[in-house]
């Protein structure tokens, strides 16, 4: 994947440009999904009984707080020291990270289950050809 090969650095502050514009949309694009399927529930706490809504909730709460809070933190505390100074060993962010291929699974999982939707994927994808 995009984030395990070409991205060695430790946090998304010292990694190359296009690594984080592609975090950032996908944090931004997660984000939105989940304020989109928030506002669709007519009772929000009603919501958060419903088990992938609440999985979703921890996987795009870790997105932000990787991406958005932790880079921002980093930006004020590191001022010039490295970073396994600031943070320590960072083996669990990246623990944190995989937890988002948990969306993937659940992709693949809607799809095997709906061949409907593969059909109107690839017609999606021919169109924007």
């Amino acid at each position: 994947g995009i984030d395990t090969e070409p991205n060695r650095a430790a946090v998304i502050n010292d990694a190359e440009l296009w690594v984080q514009l592609v975090e950032q949309a996908f944090t931004l694009f997660f984000f939105t999904e989940w304020l989109m399927r928030l506002i669709a529930f007519r009772d929000k706490l009603a919501g958060f009984k419903d088990t992938w809504f609440a999985l979703d909730t921890f996987l795009v709460a870790m997105m932000i707080f990787d991406n958005w809070l932790l880079a921002s933190l980093l930006v004020f505390i590191r001022g010039g020291a490295s970073v396994s100074s600031v943070i320590g060993n960072s083996a669990w962010l990246r623990l944190l990270r995989m937890l988002r291929m948990l969306r993937m699974a659940r992709m693949a999982r809607l799809v095997t289950a709906m061949p409907e939707l593969m059909v109107m994927i690839r017609a999606m994808w021919t169109a924007f050809r």
